[in-house]
């Protein structure tokens, strides 16, 4: 009996070790950083906004150039909101943004907060004179134009990249961008890393990553179980009959 209770013991602990186990979340994914989403289509988008703006987007519209634009009710698209995609694979966070069609400074690169495992750093956007790109346009033609990640003190990132798409029309144009998860130290220290984005210009609450590992799935755990009632029922044993002993 104690040694059944042992190998139960064995078994319940590793069960537990396992389910802490970080997993990946999504196959690994490619990206060719030109500002353009082709690489983004299966990954999901978030809608942002820094003030609530349900009424233009849903009731009343918005006005550009002479065109009203309204927004399906309970639906979502680039007219009045920013579309962001995030995603990892625990080298880079990879960062998509489409401006929305009526956002006046047609881009913003300033107070790109990142978070990884609770270790916070300010990032910015900006042209090769370290010029932010936010509201300046003027250097950019209709494509990829090639922007950098900065910090704040005007310091390149290494092994960062960025491009700036521009559109014909100079609306809902496209901000993509990678950065090393080298410059954060917490990176990795915890097993799966958490990676949020956040920046006061374009949106109200940070998003999470996609991609980032996540625990161990409900089946795995499920596998595990059946391992453990398995080993009991191969043995013979029962723990009434050891009761009734």
């Amino acid at each position: 009996m104690k040694r059944l209770y042992r190998v139960l013991v064995v078994l319940i602990l590793t069960l537990l070790f396992i389910s802490m186990m970080p997993f990946k979340a999504e196959g690994s994914q490619k990206f060719v950083i030109d500002g353009y989403s082709d690489e983004w289509e299966n990954l999901p988008s978030y809608y942002t906004y820094n003030w609530d703006n349900s009424q233009n987007c849903w009731v009343y519209g918005v006005w550009i150039n002479g065109v009203k634009y309204l927004t399906p009710k309970n639906t979502y698209d680039t007219t009045v909101r920013h579309r962001m995609q995030i995603y990892t694979d625990n080298t880079y966070i990879y960062l998509l943004i489409e401006y929305s069609l009526d956002y006046q400074p047609l881009v913003n690169g300033d107070d790109f907060n990142f978070t990884v495992n609770s270790e916070s750093h300010k990032f910015r956007i900006a042209y090769a004179d370290n010029q932010s790109i936010t509201g300046n346009v003027n250097k950019t033609v209709t494509g990829t134009n090639k922007v950098y990640v900065t910090t704040y003190n005007n310091r390149k990132v290494e092994g960062a990249d960025a491009a700036l798409n521009m559109k014909n029309n100079r609306r809902n144009n496209m901000l993509e961008m990678r950065l090393p998860l080298s410059e954060f130290k917490m990176a990795g220290k915890a097993g799966a890393n958490e990676v949020k984005f956040f920046t006061p210009n374009l949106m109200y609450e940070s998003i999470s990553c996609a991609g980032t590992p996540t625990y161990a799935s409900p089946i795995l755990i499920t596998l595990v179980i059946f391992i453990i009632i398995g080993y009991i029922k191969h043995n013979g044993k029962d723990l009434k009959k050891y009761k009734e002993r």
